[in-house]
């Protein structure tokens, strides 16, 4: 069965982006020319075209977005696992009340790829828990989320 492929995101997939949603980020690391893959929880579609997320600026992610802004992020959600393409803008590599270095990438929606393979469904997300101050972790988050919405 051939993939569905889409030029914007999902409105289930956009839904599932404006909650912390553990997703996989892909660039291409300029030194050896592979994929450099990145675990992130700190995304948000800001509509179906666009969506954002949040790293620590001194992450290879940088390093390889600056290079070459072609990414993928793969998303498991609405019963099934999407590839979105597109490309990276860091908007900002410094959040007022951030205590490290925070980068915040806009992403441009190039192609949604439903990618799950023949004759099978997710019957549930990735699910991942915090393993350090769980006070500390959601006010971190709460104000990531914030900035990833009002940065310009």
């Amino acid at each position: 069965m051939a993939s569905r492929v889409f030029d914007e995101l999902p409105e289930e997939i956009v839904y599932l982006l404006k909650q912390e949603q553990y997703v996989t980020v892909s660039t291409i690391n300029q030194k050896n020319s592979t994929p450099d893959i990145h675990a992130v929880s700190w995304v948000y579609a800001s509509s179906s075209r666009m969506l954002r997320f949040a790293v620590d600026a001194r992450a290879s992610v940088m390093k390889n977005l600056r290079a070459s802004p072609g990414m993928a992020m793969t998303v498991i959600g609405g019963g099934t696992t999407y590839s979105i393409a597109g490309r990276g803008k860091i908007l900002t590599t410094e959040v007022n009340g951030i205590s490290f270095p925070l980068a915040i990438i806009e992403v441009e929606v190039v192609e949604v790829k439903d990618v799950m393979f023949y004759g099978s469904r997710m019957i549930s997300g990735p699910v991942f828990e915090k393993t350090y101050d769980l006070e500390a972790a959601d006010e971190l988050d709460n104000k990531v989320l914030e900035a990833m919405k009002k940065t310009q």
